[in-house]
């Protein structure tokens, strides 16, 4: 009789929230069924909940709480759950100050928050990159205004398409990303 107690006793204290044949106090991912207890990171979260299962990223944190965990997101700290890099250079449109351009070493030389491989007018801060006359330098550096020619040079060429409502300038701040991936 004391045996059959006993035996309810541990089956009852014994839980299974997913119902994956795994016991919650050891279940590496107790809520989502993961019976397999895969975790490819090995950062003792299962695979099956886990918001970076290829990094290691015990605590999860996910700073812009996009899903994504902040270690292998392309921009942790502002939301893009879907993790568009349309230049492929690790950094998320959202964050990148030339999207469409990739850069080895991002840089914003003016803190307009256009990169300078965009900027019609890297040395001189003008985020709204207006070119009045259309000759891909920028009138902030050029002086020049509708049919007139400029006279300055210090454009690159042209926009390239870039965005100028990114959201980051700080090469700091790349620099920060990079380091975190390598």
């Amino acid at each position: 009789m004391v045996y059959i107690t006993l035996l309810a006793l541990t089956l009852a204290l014994a839980a299974d929230s997913d119902k994956d044949g795994v016991d919650d106090s050891v279940d590496n991912c107790p809520l989502f069924d993961n019976a397999d207890q895969a975790d490819a990171d090995a950062d003792d979260v299962g695979d099956a909940c886990d918001i970076c299962p290829l990094f290691e990223n015990s605590d999860q944190a996910d700073a812009d709480a996009d899903g994504v965990g902040d270690v292998c997101d392309v921009c942790p700290w502002f939301d893009n759950s879907d993790q568009a890099d349309t230049d492929g250079d690790g950094i998320g449109d959202v964050c990148d100050t030339c999207p469409v351009t990739f850069e080895a070493s991002p840089s914003d030389s003016d803190g307009d928050g256009v990169g300078d491989a965009c900027d019609i007018c890297p040395q001189t801060s003008d985020p709204d990159q207006q070119d009045t006359n259309g000759d891909g330098v920028g009138d902030a550096c050029s002086g020049a205004s509708a049919g007139t020619a400029d006279t300055a040079t210090g454009g690159s060429g042209g926009s390239g398409g870039c965005s100028t409502t990114s959201q980051a300038s700080d090469v700091s701040w790349w620099s920060l990303v990079r380091r975190r991936r390598a």
